[in-house]
């Protein structure tokens, strides 16, 4: 016992453990970032739940497969999601403009999600994109 304990702590300090935390983490981020766009989930978070599953059972490497699988089931969604979400973003921008409002910070925004889009990265698109809704919300 005492010895599977300190094997534990071990693979804890050690790499693997750190890189499926890590995987686990970001899915964990995407899906909240997802869900403010009210896409579905319900897959990633089932996969999150496995994947927290095997890390309490001590199986880093299944806990890391299982993170990765996850975040690349949503991510096959989010380049459309994010197109849609950007022409809604540019259409809110311009009405706002519309209407008389200082949109500098919201056009700062809208071009670096741009910039994400391009550089094949989605789901930094939408969490730009977020900051973008509060932005509105300040109008």
């Amino acid at each position: 016992d005492v010895a599977a304990k300190g094997r534990k702590a071990a693979e804890r300090s050690s790499g693997k453990y750190l890189e499926a935390s890590d995987m686990v983490e970001s899915l964990s981020r995407l899906i909240g970032v997802c869900d403010q766009f009210y896409l579905d989930t319900r897959e990633a978070k089932r996969m999150l739940v496995e994947a927290r599953d095997a890390g309490e059972h001590g199986d880093w490497g299944m806990m890391g497969i299982v993170a990765r699988k996850g975040r690349e089931q949503l991510m096959q969604g989010l380049p459309e999601a994010a197109r849609s979400e950007m022409r809604k973003a540019k259409n809110q921008l311009l009405d706002a403009k519309a209407d008389g409002k200082d949109v500098r910070t919201m056009v700062k925004i809208l071009k670096d999600a741009g910039v994400a889009m391009n550089r094949g990265k989605p789901d930094e698109a939408l969490d730009l994109l977020l900051d973008f809704k509060e932005e509105l919300k300040n109008f």
